[in-house]
């Protein structure tokens, strides 16, 4: 992923799946490295016409970012749905719980709560509320009272 991305910030469908290995493995510390950098674009589909006359249309151009030659056409990646992304976010804060950082947690599961949605929450924002409540009380040392 790195020598593909150095700054990892195209979501590919290679960090769900290299995330899930490093937390089938509990090897924390191994994700660290990738979800420390932001995720600032996705995969997308550009038709042929526009992506012949880009500038950066291929990896050895000298490029801006990365989303300008990672997209669906060019095999990097498999297709990624929101879906994809919200369960990435959710395994980067079980993987940061792992590692004792609950600020880093608590910032990735804001990251599944505040995505756009048609007035129904669906598994993964539930999962990451009841988390998000439990290291919120970890992050501001509180304790939650039920009533």
């Amino acid at each position: 992923m790195v020598r593909l991305d150095p700054t990892t910030g195209t979501f590919t469908s290679i960090h769900l799946n290299f995330l899930r290995l490093c937390m089938d493995s509990r090897s924390y510390a191994a994700a660290e490295p990738i979800l420390d950098n932001y995720i600032y674009s996705i995969p997308s589909k550009f038709p042929d016409q526009i992506r012949q006359e880009l500038e950066y249309s291929v990896p050895c151009a000298d490029v801006a970012t990365s989303g300008e030659y990672i997209h669906l056409g060019s095999g990097h990646s498999g297709k990624v749905t929101l879906v994809d992304l919200q369960e990435y976010y959710l395994t980067g804060a079980m993987a940061y719980l792992g590692m004792r950082k609950f600020k880093k947690a608590q910032q990735l599961l804001e990251h599944v709560l505040i995505v756009p949605s048609s007035n129904v929450a669906n598994g993964l924002m539930l999962e990451a509320y009841k988390k998000w409540v439990l290291v919120s009380c970890l992050v501001h040392a509180t304790v939650c009272e039920m009533q």
